[in-house]
């Protein structure tokens, strides 16, 4: 089985940048292919850069309908929240009297046992979807990676690399807050097209992992190697500029 393809670029401008090219290009193709995209973002500080880039891009946003790849089980408006970052850089950037995209995370304030299954609900009522029809297909997952090779919320040696379905619970997280919902491992690993971002050299370790092959101690390896790009700038891949 191969591993995902690797991106340098020169340095973590360039990487969001070429990250928001996918990503936009994602967008307008599903929009013309299928008349929707449904895009699931990254949290943390890392895709900040591009969800800048990507307000910036004329799309046909009422025709987007967006994920978290997971979120933080804390009130609306925490800081920790991935929706705030999200809202923050990206939705109450774009153009007012546009279309909007459809935002569907999990409920806030809620334990990851509740918040898990509406998550599930909400997602599939969004998309018009029965359960027969099977998972929804996300069209580009946009991923972080961290320096222990998670990614979403799916840390190494957790059960939840074994849930099935759209969304798990996650009560021990080992990084806080603890208590999380991510979208499954299952889910991800059908997305049409997957870009793992991460820059900086405190990156190096976990990046060759992953580009090693698939290991349950480096969870972001796991991804299918064919459909995942992983977009890193040269100080994590040891290159000084």
């Amino acid at each position: 089985m191969s591993g995902p393809t690797l991106d340098i670029q020169p340095d973590a401008q360039a990487a969001a940048a070429k990250a928001c090219d996918l990503l936009a290009d994602s967008i307008a193709s599903a929009v013309a292919q299928r008349g929707r995209a449904l895009i699931a973002l990254a949290g943390g500080t890392t895709p900040a850069a591009v969800y800048r880039l990507l307000a910036e891009r004329d799309l046909d946003w009422g025709s987007v309908l967006l994920v978290p790849g997971d979120e933080r089980c804390v009130p609306h408006g925490h800081p920790d929240a991935n929706l705030t970052m999200i809202e923050r850089e990206l939705l109450d950037r774009l153009p007012i009297g546009g279309g909007r995209p459809e935002y569907v995370g999990p409920p806030l304030g809620l334990p990851p046992s509740v918040a898990a299954p509406a998550w599930e609900r909400a997602l599939v009522d969004a998309l018009n979807q029965s359960a027969a029809e099977g998972l929804p297909v996300i069209d580009f997952a946009l991923l972080g990676l961290g320096l222990d090779g998670h990614t979403a919320s799916l840390f190494p040696g957790s059960d939840s690399l074994d849930a099935e379905g759209i969304a798990v619970a996650i009560e021990d997280a080992p990084k806080p807050p603890p208590q999380r919902v991510s979208l499954t491992l299952e889910l991800l690993a059908i997305a049409r097209s997957r870009v793992i971002l991460a820059v900086g050299e405190s990156k190096a370790d976990a990046i060759a992992r992953v580009l090693e092959g698939p290991s349950p101690l480096w969870p972001a390896s796991l991804l299918p190697g064919e459909g995942t790009l992983v977009i890193c700038d040269e100080r994590a891949v040891g290159v000084t500029p």
